[in-house]
């Protein structure tokens, strides 16, 4: 049984991960080269074992909020995005996403679940710094993200290792302020709002 939806969007809808779903896909997605091609972690593939011990050291820690990535035209259970290493001090936390069925690419599902995401981050987990770090050569995640208020910080020089070249990755964040200034102007507004009142 899929379980209800945790944060909602138009086309689609973030939910508590399963673990059986998780590690099948997870293992299939890590398998594709095309899939990984932009992840540090598209080195080696993951096993269902590997991909199930992984969702077992996410589920029970408080630094780190993973959801599946649910597409609403049928498609089912298309990727994940999460918050991770939640700082409760400074406030800060990372954010990662992967669609890894391509049946779900190119319909702004990556930038839907980036902005539920990152208004779960200021708006319930009172965040100041969402910040994320994304392979220079990846240009439609850099576009995706500046829609969603994130802004270059600077740049990891020959950081990841993949295809045989060394490959700069960008960091980026986005502050409370920034967000609060933007959020109104994004069509996903009114869904945010309604799950998020003030």
């Amino acid at each position: 049984m899929t379980a209800a939806p945790f944060l909602e969007g138009e086309r689609l809808t973030l939910r508590v991960l399963e673990r059986a779903a998780y590690a099948e896909s997870c293992a299939a997605w890590t398998s594709d080269r095309e899939v990984v091609r932009h992840l540090s972690r598209g080195t080696w593939p993951l096993t269902r074992d590997e991909a199930a011990r992984d969702f077992d050291a996410k589920v029970g820690s408080r630094a780190d909020v993973e959801l599946g990535i649910h597409d609403r035209d049928g498609d089912g259970f298309v990727g994940v995005t999460g918050l991770h290493s939640l700082n409760t001090v400074a406030h800060s936390c990372e954010f990662r996403i992967l669609i890894g069925d391509r049946r779900a690419w190119n319909k702004g599902l990556g930038t839907e679940a980036c902005q539920l995401m990152t208004a779960y981050a200021f708006e319930l987990l009172h965040m100041n710094r969402v910040w994320l770090g994304v392979n220079a050569d990846n240009e439609g995640a850099h576009r995706s993200y500046q829609k969603s208020g994130f802004v270059e910080e600077g740049r990891l020089r020959e950081e990841v290792y993949r295809n045989g070249a060394y490959h700069d990755v960008v960091r980026m964040s986005v502050l409370r302020r920034e967000y609060e200034a933007l959020r109104t102007t994004w069509a996903l507004w009114p869904w945010i709002e309604r799950q998020f009142p003030r």
